[in-house]
């Protein structure tokens, strides 16, 4: 699907600006160092989908760096409900979209009790072609030798734009296949997540995923998990090491843009033949995913 060539506006730091003009000053230190709070969502039917649950991991993550002076949880749901009216005919022409809100502490040279965090909401193209190709062909995944960071550097379960390991890992992946995207490891060599999903596999019908403490707070896994409870399917989470993914009997992935896809390779390994597997059919074919 092509993006619209209409313009958006975006909100940054307070005002309603062209989204062209969103520029982060190269004195910010989510430029400088690259601490920047990012929280992703998408709509469904054109609504927000599961706003709470993202706001309650974007707060999280912005304690877990101690970014104070940010818009309340009332404040952020009456920015996002205007920045959807006034891109409307954006929203339009593209259907469901995707939603950015990001922070950073602000700029360099001031003393922490003076720092003015920047803000950021945007809206973002969703790739509907590639989504349906992702869940209907399914998605190539490259275990790779790329660690996770430690917890003691700072949380897995916040989401934050510091994501050299995932571009590695990417790297690493696309040199075998350039559709793959890089599965990352852990220091005991099990697996954690991707640069754009979490995941789990299917053995014998029921779903095992990485230890929580692994992996970040993933929205789309949540959700998965919901469904998965609904429909009386056993879910556990424990260390996977990668031959158990290789020889699993489907490869499930969780992710903002597409909700949930599913792996049609690892490696050299082919995935339930390459086609989609009846638990991630049950999965994909829930309501919930109608908004």
């Amino acid at each position: 699907m092509a993006t619209s060539p209409l313009s958006r506006i975006s909100f940054f730091s307070g005002n309603w600006i062209e989204h062209d003009r969103m520029v982060v000053s190269i004195d910010d230190i989510g430029f400088r160092q690259s601490v920047t709070v990012v929280e992703r969502l998408r709509t469904y039917n054109q609504r927000p989908f599961q706003f709470e649950a993202h706001w309650k991991r974007w707060q999280s993550s912005l304690d877990a760096l101690a970014i104070d002076d940010t818009p309340t949880r009332e404040a952020m749901t009456s920015i996002t409900d205007e920045l959807l009216h006034r891109n409307r005919d954006w929203v339009n022409s593209n259907g469901d979209v995707g939603i950015t809100w990001f922070a950073t502490p602000g700029l360099m040279g001031t003393s922490p009790h003076e720092r003015v965090p920047t803000i950021g909401i945007h809206l973002n193209p969703i790739d509907h072609d590639r989504n349906v190709a992702k869940q209907t062909i399914g998605q190539p995944l490259v275990i790779t030798s790329v660690r996770q960071q430690p917890d003691d550097a700072w949380p897995r379960a916040i989401k934050v734009r510091c994501r050299l390991h995932y571009f590695r890992a990417d790297q690493m992946a696309q040199a075998v296949d350039p559709h793959a995207v890089g599965v990352l490891i852990d220091d005991d060599g099990s697996v954690t997540d991707t640069s754009i999903a979490n995941l789990a596999i299917v053995e014998g019908g029921s779903i095992v995923s990485p230890e929580a403490d692994q992996v970040l707070a993933s929205v789309s896994q949540a959700v998965v998990e919901q469904i998965a409870h609904e429909f009386n399917i056993a879910w556990r989470k424990e260390r996977v090491r990668p031959d158990r993914i290789t020889q699993a009997d489907e490869v499930l992935l969780m992710g903002t843009d597409c909700g949930v896809w599913f792996a049609n390779r690892v490696g050299t390994a082919d995935i339930h033949g390459r086609r989609p597997g009846p638990v991630f059919q049950r999965i994909s074919n829930h309501s919930i995913w109608n908004g």
